[in-house]
């Protein structure tokens, strides 16, 4: 317990707190626990938990205005082991909008989840609506008709629900250095209300991590791995981490597992040692999805998830210049909602400092009209992200997938890339 997240943030409301909750007995998680007994100020963890879960915040208003889909209950309760902790909303877009506390550790993929904050006892509220619906029994409504308005006016037009569904704050007197993050879709839910806060930004201006001399899409490593812009908590932590969940299920060879050891990319280090073999392979992975995207880049992420770095990208993009700078993955942008969801992105890139320079330095300042992101993730760790870029025509349902079915590919490639190397 003490080492998760919010244990750690919210630490000094926390005191004799695991003792109190390993005698309670309670059913609820712990952070369910603290809050709901007001061990950790309600409005500070949702505060905290947009930031670092890169998650909107579904307000009261959703849950006042209209009742839980209890038609689509019966095709999600045997799905998950759902709880008064996190329950579905309803389906946008092919996916399963989740109400939640936190993101959970293990949720199935083939229910296409997007993950939203809520308070807990409208998720709780919720919860037990649809379990008292499913037993045929009229108290459901009941329960929860007080908090209901006499009247709702439905939206005359798409336009208008996604107005009605959306509060975006006034970006006019914005200073620059607070930038909305949010990913808004076309069309929500009924009278779904997602809220995201504007969040500081710290760019890091002159990251000086260049590991390419630029040679088009087959650009040599540099040996002489080093970011000194990116801040690690503990050097010792990076090598315990690496060794965790890299190292010791892949069996590296001395050389990549020197590199890990130091704060590398393990893709960096596996094209380094293997820079022909590693090309062939992603090109002819770009190839296979030219006819969704002609664009598109591999990227690779560092030991302890501070940074993310392009690794080789299709003929069709040029970078800027020859030095190619990392990407800080501290700071807001659709990178640090990839790495911290692990789920894939699909959908236009709302613009920030971070989002904007880089489409400057890789599309010629174009920023793409869709783009498609997934997570490579090997032995249970996130090492890289594969990204297309597109326009607005490719924000589908069969792009999505053709781009998930080839990173898997390379997920499988990866998990074996010495053995294959052997082979060859």
């Amino acid at each position: 317990m003490k080492s998760q997240k919010w244990y750690l943030q919210f630490s000094n409301y926390l005191k004799n707190f695991e003792e109190e909750y390993n005698q309670s007995r309670s059913e609820l998680s712990p952070i369910a626990y603290a809050l709901k007994n007001g061990k950790i100020p309600y409005q500070d963890y949702i505060k905290w938990a947009q930031k670092t879960y890169n998650l909107p915040y579904v307000k009261d208003d959703y849950f006042k205005s209209q009742l839980p889909p209890t038609d689509e209950w019966k095709d999600w309760k045997s799905e998950y082991k759902w709880s008064s902790e996190i329950i579905p909303l309803g389906l946008w877009d092919g996916h399963l909008l989740i109400a939640c506390l936190e993101i959970p550790l293990q949720f199935p993929v083939s229910l296409h989840p997007v993950f939203v904050l809520a308070d807990l006892h409208n998720i709780e509220k919720t919860y037990h609506y649809y379990l008292n619906s499913e037993k045929g029994t009229s108290t459901a409504k009941e329960k929860i008709k007080d908090t209901t308005p006499v009247s709702s006016q439905k939206p005359s037009s798409p336009k208008e629900e996604t107005a009605q569904s959306f509060e975006l704050l006034d970006l006019t007197d914005t200073p620059e250095e607070e930038i909305l993050v949010i990913t808004e879709p076309e069309e929500t839910p009924e009278g779904l209300s997602l809220e995201v806060k504007p969040q500081k930004l710290k760019v890091v201006e002159d990251s000086p991590f260049n590991i390419f001399e630029d040679q088009s899409p087959s650009a040599k490593i540099d040996n002489a791995v080093s970011n000194p812009s990116i801040k690690q908590d503990d050097s010792s932590s990076i090598k315990t981490k690496s060794e965790i969940d890299i190292s010791t299920s892949l069996h590296l060879p001395d050389k990549v597992q020197e590199d890990i050891n130091k704060g590398m990319p393990y893709l960096v280090s596996l094209k380094k040692e293997n820079t022909q073999y590693f090309e062939s392979f992603t090109q002819e992975i770009f190839s296979k999805n030219k006819n969704v995207y002609d664009k598109m880049i591999l990227f690779s992420i560092d030991p302890s998830e501070s940074f993310t770095v392009p690794v080789s990208w299709t003929d069709s993009i040029t970078p800027r210049s020859k030095n190619i700078e990392s990407i800080s993955l501290a700071e807001p942008s659709v990178f640090k909602i990839v790495c911290s969801t692990i789920k894939s992105y699909h959908g236009y890139v709302v613009l920030n400092e971070i989002n904007e320079k880089f489409f400057d330095f890789w599309n010629l300042g174009q920023v793409p009209g869709n783009i498609t992101m997934c997570p490579i993730i090997v032995k249970n760790k996130i090492v890289g992200f594969l990204m297309g870029l597109g326009e607005p025509n490719a924000y589908n349902w069969g792009t999505l997938k053709k781009m998930e079915s080839i990173t898997t590919e390379t997920i499988a490639f990866f998990n074996d890339f010495f053995e294959h190397a052997k082979a060859s």
